[in-house]
């Protein structure tokens, strides 16, 4: 049963706890319920570590963080039950779960809200009102980009609105300023094209070889004139080092930068080379062309269907014992080939 024709809420609260790159996507739901009811105030309830990309967009009212410790007006934190008090203070008219699992059912049943979207799922269907499929037919075959599959949730639900919902990153001028000050520091003169290369993933099937990534860096800043900048976040400050050591002339290592000020980089670039984590989100949304390595996951899910982008899949099912030992061949040649479209004006932008 999708929502009452005519449907006009107050306030939306917006429920996805997990997966910073999942995160980033739904602020294409931020933008389409912004759309649909421009008067309506939007809430947000994730986790901490989501805090630096949601508190500069201003489209939200409020934002909880579940296990966090805040207490201001606008950011609040603290447990399930602080979580439900908080929603019942808010008293909105409609509840959005994108993340579905047993503890966000929990909250949502527990929440009073009048109208609860979730995923029709076994047991926790009974926590919402308004159910949605997850797949669209066999879950084999649903390959969606994963901002697709966020803004159909939304669609099942009976919510519509005009134009495109289209995802971003809330950038402060401040993250702005990070990334002028920085790249002359660097080297880079004004207008200068380069390429980025970023070699993040959050778990071990996601990660690629220091070598792969400094090939494919090496091919980028021949096709482009300019050293290839390695980006990075703490986990992986080890393989960025090495990266830039084995590019010497041909790279530039960024400074350590929080999650905002690496995304005003890459926003900057010609081309970013990523494996499948948060920094290749950051590039799509804001346009960037992107060369995709991927593993276990499928580059089609993590994908828009159209745009500049390229993958390569180099994992066990491709006979690769992991990501790791995938060689650099294809990237390189993904690299030079997409730089080449985007030159030519045929690759879509």
């Amino acid at each position: 049963m999708p929502l009452p024709e005519g449907f006009c809420p107050g306030r939306v609260v917006i429920v996805r706890p997990r997966g910073l790159g999942d995160v980033v996507l739904s602020s294409a739901v931020i933008d389409a319920l912004t759309r649909a009811w421009p008067d309506a105030r939007l809430d947000f309830i994730t986790e901490r570590a989501s805090r630096e990309l949601l508190e500069p967009d201003a489209r939200l009212d409020g934002i909880f963080l579940l296990d966090g410790e805040d207490r201001d007006a606008r950011i609040r934190g603290g447990g399930l039950r602080s979580a439900v008090s908080w929603v019942r203070e808010r008293s909105p008219d409609l509840l959005l779960d994108l993340f579905s699992n047993p503890r966000t059912a929990w909250l949502t049943a527990m929440s009073g809200v009048p109208f609860r979207v979730g995923l029709d799922k076994r047991v926790r269907r009974f926590a919402y009102n308004v159910r949605v499929p997850r797949f669209h037919g066999p879950p084999e075959e649903d390959h969606r980009w994963a901002r697709d599959v966020q803004l159909d949730f939304l669609r099942n639900a009976g919510i519509r609105w005009a134009g495109e919902a289209k995802a971003s990153v809330a950038l402060t001028p401040e993250d702005a300023a990070f990334a002028e000050r920085v790249l002359p520091d660097l080297g880079y003169a004004p207008g200068t094209s380069f390429a980025t290369v970023l070699p993040g993933g959050s778990w071990e099937s996601k990660r690629w070889s220091v070598e792969g990534f400094a090939a494919a860096g090496r091919a980028a800043a021949e096709c482009l004139g300019a050293p290839t900048l390695v980006c990075w976040g703490p986990p992986e400050r080890e393989d960025a080092e090495a990266i830039a050591s084995r590019l010497g002339d041909a790279g530039r290592l960024a400074p350590p930068s929080r999650l905002r000020e690496m995304a005003a980089l890459l926003a900057r670039s010609a081309l970013t080379v990523s494996t499948d984590c948060l920094g290749r989100h950051f590039a799509v949304v804001q346009g960037v062309p992107t060369v995709g390595i991927f593993g276990t996951t499928d580059p089609r899910d993590w994908t828009p269907p159209d745009g500049p982008h390229r993958t390569v899949r180099g994992g066990p099912e491709e006979g690769y014992p992991s990501l790791r030992d995938f060689p650099a061949d294809a990237v390189v040649a993904a690299v030079r080939d997409l730089l080449a479209e985007v030159d030519s004006g045929r690759a879509p932008l």
